[in-house]
This record gives C-alpha cells, structure tokens and sequence, in this order.
C-alpha cells in the first residue's frame, strides 16, 4: 500500500475517532490517525531540512534494520516521542486538517534530495529512501491497530 492510499484509508476512519478498545490500545482511532499523520510531517520534514547533506550519516541500528527488512513493527515494544504523542482524541476538523497537511508533505517528497536523513530514536539515522519505507511501515502499523479497535468496539 503506498503513502497516499494509506492516508486515505487514515481519513476514512475519521468518522469513529472517538472508538476506544482499552484491550487493544489506550489510544482513541482519532488518537491514532493523528499520530500516524503528525509522524508523516514530522519524517518528511526532517528529510527536508538536512538534503542540504547537513544531516548525520545514515547508520541503522540492529531492530533499525530489523523493522526494515521485516516491514513490520512490534506492538507496545517503543513509546512515542512526545513531539507526536497525542494526548487527547482530535476533533474531525482537526484531523481532516491533519490529513491535508500529510497530504501536503508526501506531495514534497519528489522534490527533497535524496540526501535528507531523519533521525529516528530507536532505529538510527535513515536515509530519504528508508524514511519513506518507514513512514509506509509506521503508518501501516497504526493502520492496524485502527482496524483492531474497530473490531474489538
């Protein structure tokens, strides 16, 4: 599934932001969009501020490379960075405000230089190429975690 289709799939899930499954996730579906969209700014700028080159170089750590190769991330192994931590569930004006801006930013993506990195806390510093894979690794990840609470609700 790429960026956009996946940020599609985020926004149609807006309409039942306020569902909470406390077996699945102490997070709210709105909860979780935000996160995973505020996340997809917060790469995609990263990698806009260092392809000047002015970022580190790119060097993975071991469950870097793990989550990479495997496409799949661990549930409630990482906590959020507070940056995109997301404390209350948003409001659907606020989200497809959010959804907008995520569309904004994958939309840049063909014009940053492939030598933006993003540096990620537990996986390392990724180059343009592996944060985008990331991103749709990430975003894939909460995907799921929606779907199961709407199961679960």
């Amino acid at each position: 599934m790429n960026l956009e289709s996946q940020i599609d799939e985020l926004a149609g899930y807006i309409d039942r932001a306020e569902l909470v499954s406390p077996d699945v996730s102490g997070w709210s579906v709105g909860q979780q969009i935000e996160h995973s969209l505020l996340s997809i700014r917060t790469m995609v700028a990263a990698i806009g501020r260092t392809s000047d080159g002015s970022g580190p170089e790119s060097s993975l750590t071991a469950i870097g490379r793990l989550v990479l190769m495997s496409g799949q991330i661990p549930r409630g192994r990482g906590q959020a960075p507070a940056s995109v931590t997301v404390e209350a569930t948003p409001n659907e004006e606020h989200l497809l405000r959010s959804v907008e801006k995520a569309r904004s930013a994958i939309a840049r993506l063909d014009e940053i230089s492939d030598a933006g990195v993003f540096d990620h806390p537990y996986f390392g510093v990724l180059d343009k190429k592996r944060t985008i894979r990331f991103i749709e690794i990430h975003t894939d990840h909460h995907l799921a975690i929606v779907r199961d609470i709407l199961e679960s609700a």
